[in-house]
């Protein structure tokens, strides 16, 4: 497989190495990343548990001990769901919010306005981020017992912080160079948070393989390669493929609701949506 087109070359490199960062360079060494781990727990031992936590949980009869199983074997867990008036809840939410392309872009639209990728003033849309603050609904969400446990015990210790985002990715006939350059994850790459982070997502919206479908490489979190560790977190399909296997990508398709756990240092991506609209609910616990 060649190069793709708008992919690699300098420029590429610069935005996506970064590591000029210090967490940029500690994120690639998993002794290293174990030891910050480490010291994360000790200074977070006797903290209280945050407000936005709660005792209550939508997932009473979730088996917590195979989320945990399957992210620390695989890196990821799926096939959990919100119920239905949650799901209402946000997707009514987001249908009324003023969206944005990107952080400081100063054009605001809602996502009815969007047709085929282009915004009113014909900008590329292939991200639409909700600009309102989270709603009572994934404030509850985030704080949900059960899925705060799970997280707890994944990164061994309490977590401080979750971070929401609610997007949409529209459908659109958009070219892959205009999807990479407008922040649609549309290859392969691994995230280096500034602290051990666990990532959630929900689906709001149906997704498969026509309308934005998850796809994750099972078992990618772990130490990698010297070729993959130094270089670009984002790579080529066929160089994933050849250190993986074609039989560890796996793609997530699910009904409104669908959930799964990742690690965000499984390598992953999104199928471009171009027979329907998908709304995004993400959480990312530290």
């Amino acid at each position: 497989m060649g190069r793709s087109i708008g992919f690699g070359g300098l420029r590429w490199m610069v935005c996506h190495v970064r590591l000029w960062r210090w967490y940029r360079v500690v994120g690639r060494f998993r002794g290293l990343s174990w030891a910050w781990r480490t010291c994360c727990r000790i200074s977070r031992r006797g903290m209280d548990e945050p407000v936005w936590q709660s005792s209550n949980t939508v997932f009473e009869k979730f088996p917590a001990f195979r989320a945990l199983a399957d992210l620390r074997r695989h890196g990821f867990h799926a096939g959990f769901r919100i119920p239905d008036d949650m799901v209402a809840a946000l997707s009514e939410h987001a249908g009324r919010q003023a969206c944005s392309r990107a952080p400081g872009d100063p054009e605001r639209f809602q996502i009815g306005e969007v047709a085929n990728g282009r915004a009113p003033s014909g900008n590329v849309v292939a991200v639409a981020d909700i600009e309102a603050a989270p709603s009572r609904t994934a404030w509850r969400l985030a704080g949900d017992a059960t899925l705060v446990d799970i997280a707890r015990a994944y990164l061994g210790y309490q977590p401080t912080r979750v971070a929401q985002r609610l997007y949409w990715s529209p459908r659109s006939d958009l070219s892959d160079v205009e999807r990479r350059w407008n922040g649609q994850t549309i290859d392969f790459h691994y995230d280096i948070e500034c602290a051990p982070t666990l990532y959630l997502y929900f689906y709001l919206s149906d997704a498969n393989c026509k309308s934005g479908a998850h796809v994750v490489v099972a078992g990618s979190h772990r130490a990698k390669p010297a070729r993959l560790r130094w270089s670009s977190t984002r790579q080529r399909e066929d160089i994933v493929l050849s250190r993986y296997g074609p039989n560890k990508v796996v793609t997530l398709e699910g009904q409104r609701g669908f959930g799964f756990f990742e690690d965000p240092a499984c390598f992953h991506k999104v199928l471009p949506p171009v027979s329907g609209d998908r709304l995004m609910l993400q959480l990312r616990y530290s």
